[in-house]
């Protein structure tokens, strides 16, 4: 805890330092460029423009993005004023400099306003992109089994953090840089850190990233396989440890009730591409087998996935003729945050009792929260 204190510390200190670094250099461009202007042969009016549209400007790039106080922006518009009324008549009227040239004044841009505009726009902004980007997830439940997909966050089992991390990935609050970039106006780059080939959000780094396709989308996969043949090991009385984590699945697990086969590749007489599926179950007893194809998708076509199991529809044909059995594709399918569709119905097909279903959500849940603070680099 004292760690993660000082870290927040340390992290806070550095903002501060290079928040003050920024201020005191957007105010050295704003005077200089003011001064470079009044140095001009343009008129009155042109002058006062040119400040408005080169000198300001400066200043309203930093609008809601540094933390500018009421005091620094009022002595910043006082130094502006000291320098045009020094150069074009040291007693102006101060209400009337800022006053609209159809108004009868001179038409400068307040500081303070422009900042304080600025703030105000991006904080409409902001509202409006985070309510969009809070949309995106619910739209994706709204095509699920949505008492399925938010079983976990109901049952509250998860750890506070991990629960949060979720939450806030689900509603695309977490720091990536496409996030830093286009909602919060940073400078910078949205390209991914991982590989620099798309932007960085955050259903990017959960299913699209191929710089970490093999390791930590495999890690995720395989734990949730583990789970499910964990759970075929203990429904048909085959060797398996008491707790599924601490499961490891052997290639070929057989009794007299059934053949299990683990990320097996299967010889068949054909030519048939797919022919590696996750877990393959010859129950001897029925005469049937099931072809388990695992997937943990990004987006929401659920439904479409489930029914489109085309991949190993071949295999279950060769299946079929080779070991005289019916077969069946069942797909184990659950979005990288959390949405389900027809599991519960499909890992009934397996006699899988409902609570491990829970589990193979819970499951799917912990690999992405920990694939996010890998990548993001979050404390777990």
């Amino acid at each position: 805890m004292a760690n993660r204190w000082k870290i927040w510390a340390m992290g806070s200190i550095n903002t501060w330092v290079s928040d003050i670094k920024m201020k005191e250099k957007t105010r050295k461009e704003y005077k200089r460029r003011i001064k470079l202007l009044l140095r001009s042969k343009l008129n009155g009016g042109n002058v006062i423009r040119a400040i408005n549209t080169w000198a300001v400007t400066v200043l309203r790039y930093s609008g809601g993005i540094l933390n500018w106080t009421q005091e620094e922006l009022q002595n910043m518009d006082r130094m502006a004023r000291k320098l045009i009324n020094r150069t074009l008549h040291p007693r102006a009227n101060v209400a009337r400099l800022y006053l609209q040239r159809n108004e009868g004044g001179r038409g400068l841009q307040s500081t303070e306003e422009t900042i304080k505009t600025e703030e105000h726009v991006l904080k409409k902004e902001r509202r409006r992109k985070e309510k969009a980007l809070h949309r995106q997830y619910a739209k994706i439940a709204d095509k699920t089994d949505i008492k399925r997909t938010y079983k976990w966050i109901k049952n509250g089992y998860m750890k506070k953090e991990t629960e949060g991390l979720i939450t806030a990935a689900q509603d695309q609050a977490l720091p990536t840089r496409w996030r830093k970039v286009k909602i919060e106006k940073q400078s910078g780059k949205s390209l991914c850190r991982m590989g620099n080939e798309r932007d960085e959000t955050t259903f990017h780094i959960l299913s699209e990233c191929s710089k970490i396709a093999q390791t930590e989308y495999k890690k995720r996969h395989d734990k949730l396989a583990q789970l499910v043949h964990w759970n075929l090991c203990k429904r048909y009385g085959l060797q398996h440890e008491r707790n599924w984590y601490d499961h490891t699945a052997e290639k070929v697990l057989e009794n007299e009730k059934v053949k299990i086969l683990w990320d097996f590749s299967i010889q068949t007489d054909h030519v048939i591409q797919a022919r590696r599926p996750d877990i393959v179950v010859k129950d001897k007893e029925m005469n049937h087998t099931w072809i388990i194809d695992i997937a943990v998708p990004g987006d929401a076509r659920i439904e479409e996935k489930e029914e489109k199991i085309e991949k190993y529809q071949d295999l279950a044909r060769e299946l079929s003729w080779l070991w005289m059995t019916s077969t069946n594709v069942v797909p184990v399918i659950i979005v990288t945050l959390g949405a389900v569709g027809r599991l519960e119905e499909f890992l009934k097909m397996l006699e899988v009792d409902e609570k491990e279903v829970d589990r193979v959500q819970f499951s799917a849940l912990l690999g992405s929260a920990r694939i996010l603070r890998k990548v993001l680099d979050i404390p777990g």
